[in-house]
């Protein structure tokens, strides 16, 4: 009865402790994948979207929404086409990792989309309403972004993960992840 007793145990233990080194691997990638991956996407986005709010301010201005039509053909899809292939490109192994890269995925292909019907507006509205409708645009993609921050929280809860900030060459503020102390 002892011996049963022990051997119960120590399979309930084995498996204790293979749960807590699976959580320990995931807490590994979500960490890699936020530093090494995501900081990576998110540099990209913003350079991209730097110089691309600059020029639609500025054809706004001039009421050239031919410029702007332009630019979102030539500029602007392609290069969420380049984000998206990068982000496909990343290999992760944990599901609930999976699952947060393909959200941000989504969330590209949904602004890819929406620029398309934008596109197709351009010929058909006045330089006013287009102003109005390609700020809505832009407000739109941050809300999108902030359902995955909410997950990409989430996640850094339930696997002990925090911020930190570092700073690049620039001085400027990047947020890393790291693991709790415990």
């Amino acid at each position: 009865m002892k011996k049963a007793l022990n051997m119960v145990l120590g399979v309930v233990l084995i498996i204790l402790l293979t749960g807590c080194l699976k959580d320990s691997d995931v807490t590994d990638e979500l960490i890699e994948y936020h530093n090494n991956y995501w900081i990576t996407y998110q540099v990209m986005k913003e350079n991209n979207i730097e110089s691309e709010m600059s020029a639609i301010t500025s054809f706004l201005l001039k009421d050239d929404l031919q410029a702007i039509k332009t630019l979102f053909e030539e500029d602007v899809l392609p290069n969420i086409d380049e984000l998206v292939n990068y982000l496909e490109g990343i290999e992760l192994e944990n599901k609930e990792l999976k699952q947060l890269n393909q959200l941000q995925i989504e969330i590209e292909l949904s602004m890819y989309d929406k620029y398309e019907e934008l596109i197709e507006e351009i010929d058909n509205k006045n330089a006013k309403k287009m102003e109005v409708k390609i700020m809505n645009f832009y407000i739109l993609g941050e809300e999108q972004d902030n359902e995955f921050d909410e997950k990409r929280e989430k996640l850094m809860d339930k696997y002990d993960v925090k911020w930190i900030k570092e700073y690049d060459e620039d001085g400027n503020t990047i947020k890393k992840m790291q693991k709790k102390d415990n």
